[in-house]
């Protein structure tokens, strides 16, 4: 029927699918407005101003650096250092008596998986699916995850790759809590391949010892387009395996491809 349509049309290609309009709205080039005369008007603006201000700038500047050194190197030890040395200590434990009440690690449990493997199968609609697998790898803090998505339609025949590498630096202060910052990248591979900047924050929290809720947002720059992830599941938690069911909606300008999904999950 697609080919009939096609040559009906009298232009190949003419019947695009879904997957093929979500493709173009991720890495069609954006034209770039710029407004050179009013750049240079203001550059004008700012040599006239330059010399009366550069004396007060450079006695202020000294007393304003110090301040912000001292406030920078409390908030990385605050957010990233406390937290990182805290999840180590889970993992591996620690005689330090400042970590001696918390929770330590759990063989096989869902949170800090050195390893975790993940497949999924997403519905889209009556004619795209997805095959969703991911591969983590880590020790305490770090950790490296590598997700591949395959889509498929059949009206018209066509497929698209996302694949999203990401570093990830994670904190838990409990078996019931676990926050993640990764970055990286995405490669989307369908009519062509276009990769980008990437980044991801996923939250996993455990109310009950069989029970979880996972929310792992990640966003994307292809040629300038932004290409949001959304991923949504709740899972049913046993030792080493874990069911789950889910929604992921991806994003690139008006086109999106959503659905709902059930998958299974190995953690070590």
């Amino acid at each position: 029927m697609a080919v009939l349509f096609a040559a009906a049309c009298g232009v190949p290609g003419c019947f695009a699918g879904q997957l093929d309009d979500f493709e173009k709205a991720a890495v069609q080039d954006q034209e770039k407005q710029t407004e050179q005369s009013k750049d240079n008007d203001k550059d004008k603006g700012d040599l006239k101003h330059g010399h009366h201000d550069r004396d007060h700038a450079d006695k202020s500047s000294s007393a304003e650096d110090g301040a912000s050194s001292g406030l920078f190197s409390d908030l990385f030890t605050l957010l990233i250092v406390y937290p990182g040395a805290v999840t180590m200590s889970r993992v591996r434990g620690s005689s330090d008596s400042a970590f001696a009440e918390i929770d330590k690690r759990e063989k096989g449990a869902p949170d800090l998986p050195m390893i975790r493997a993940d497949l999924n199968y997403q519905h889209v609609n009556s004619h795209v699916s997805g095959i969703d697998g991911r591969l983590l790898a880590g020790y305490g803090p770090i950790a490296v995850q590598y997700r591949q998505t395959h889509y498929a339609e059949d009206a018209p025949n066509d497929s698209m790759e996302l694949i999203q590498i990401h570093g990830l630096y994670r904190v838990s202060f409990s078996k019931k809590f676990e926050f993640g910052m990764g970055f990286g990248g995405l490669i989307l591979d369908g009519n062509g391949q276009t990769s980008g900047f990437s980044m991801t924050y996923p939250l996993s929290i455990y109310p009950a010892d069989n029970f979880g809720f996972n929310v792992t947002p990640a966003w994307s720059w292809l040629n300038g387009n932004l290409v949001s992830d959304y991923d949504w599941s709740a899972s049913y938690v046993r030792k080493f395996c874990s069911l789950r069911l889910g929604y992921r909606r991806s994003r690139a300008g008006s086109e999106k491809l959503a659905g709902p999904y059930f998958g299974v999950s190995y953690h070590y």
